[in-house]
């Protein structure tokens, strides 16, 4: 008697906790801001030879004489080759089937991706392409303004990381 009273309080014990689990569920954070995958998405939809074998990239600079010399923050979206910087990496992560570098010398894109899901690689392995191509986006208060010869009537990507 005493046993089936036990199993009993351990049913009712294990139900409670299941129970309150399920009221509380565990919030992740998305790994990628929605303003960047579309500005990804266009860029890939737009390269001539997408390759998923290959690494991408997404960086953030300001005040860095390579890449932009200006108040704004610059986010380049493309292809990196070897010569690309690899101070800041952070990590990579995937959306659909291309894998993506993440470079943020500065703590620049923290409003953007979510460092904590980014998974690790050993920087010095990945092998880079030939050629570097990107799309160079502008943090322009509100929007993601493109910048550059490649982009006429490309609309600007609304910043909507909720």
């Amino acid at each position: 008697m005493k046993l089936h009273f036990g199993i009993f309080c351990m049913f009712l014990l294990l139900i409670s906790c299941h129970c309150g689990m399920l009221e509380n569920p565990i919030q992740i954070q998305p790994t990628l801001s929605p303003c960047l995958e579309e500005a990804f998405s266009w860029f890939i939809g737009n390269e001539e030879h997408p390759d998923t074998a290959s690494f991408y990239s997404i960086s953030f600079h300001k005040d860095n004489e390579e890449f932009c010399v200006w108040d704004d923050t610059l986010i380049l979206i493309g292809k990196p080759n070897e010569l690309f910087p690899k101070e800041g990496f952070k990590g990579y992560a995937t959306i659909g089937d291309f894998k993506i570098l993440f470079f943020d010398n500065q703590n620049l894109g923290g409003s953007f991706f979510n460092q904590d899901s980014l998974k690790c690689i050993d920087i010095e392995s990945i092998i880079f392409s030939d050629t570097a191509f990107f799309l160079d986006v502008i943090v322009d208060d509100t929007v993601l303004q493109p910048r550059g010869c490649c982009v006429d009537g490309l609309a600007p990507f609304r910043i909507n990381w909720q």
